[in-house]
């Protein structure tokens, strides 16, 4: 079956139909690929997440076990209140609730940003040595918050802090940068550095100018 890529894809994989070796071809046979990925350990949790980030077609989980108070030195996606919850829907939950947490820290910004234009009425709400996603995590989040949530959130604000009000969205090398340690946060917390998650990072921080 010939496979034909999106609009939305080939703007969410433009980055790797650019590299000589892989192209659009590559893309391709990865949209077309089926992958059985078995286990969901300190292996299979990042795992997971880098092969639906990179585009693979068909991604089958297999397993079986629990969360184990023993797992969480290691496979920081969970958290405490996971133990004995499902692995498969303790992940899905701790990466929907950073997405929904950074489109809500966006949501403020924006909000005091439109204050500050006089569009609004008095809304200081957010702490400028802290930013929005921490508080916001500080305030609402739910006991037991996993431990890669936490790290992710307290890293993305640390890339916020020195780019606030700095215009660095108009120069390309700013932009290059901010990109760049974005990624690398993700990818250190074994999170995809693209994607959606990505994606809501990157707006959140662009808010910031």
């Amino acid at each position: 079956m010939e496979i034909v890529l999106t609009p939305e894809e080939l703007r969410r994989y433009s980055r790797h139909t650019l590299l000589p070796e892989f192209g659009m071809a590559g893309q391709e046979k990865l949209r077309a690929a089926r992958v059985l990925l078995v286990g969901l350990g300190g292996l299979g949790s990042p795992s997971a997440m880098y092969l639906a980030a990179a585009g693979v077609g068909t991604l089958g989980l297999v397993e079986f076990d629990t969360v184990d108070e023993s797992n969480l030195q290691r496979q920081i996606i969970h958290g405490t209140s996971d133990v004995g919850r499902s692995k498969i829907d303790s992940a899905a939950a701790s990466v929907e609730f950073l997405k929904q947490l950074l489109e809500l820290a966006r949501d403020l910004v924006e909000a005091e940003k439109a204050d500050e234009e006089g569009r609004l009425d008095d809304i200081k709400v957010v702490d400028p040595d802290k930013g929005a996603l921490t508080q916001i995590l500080a305030e609402y989040a739910p006991p037991d918050v996993p431990v890669i949530i936490e790290t992710v959130v307290e890293k993305i604000d640390a890339i916020v802090r020195p780019v606030r009000g700095t215009g660095w969205q108009e120069s390309q090398p700013g932009d290059r940068e901010v990109r760049q340690q974005l990624r690398l946060v993700l990818k250190d917390s074994g999170l995809p550095p693209q994607g959606e998650i990505f994606d809501r990072a990157y707006a959140y921080v662009r808010e910031h100018y």
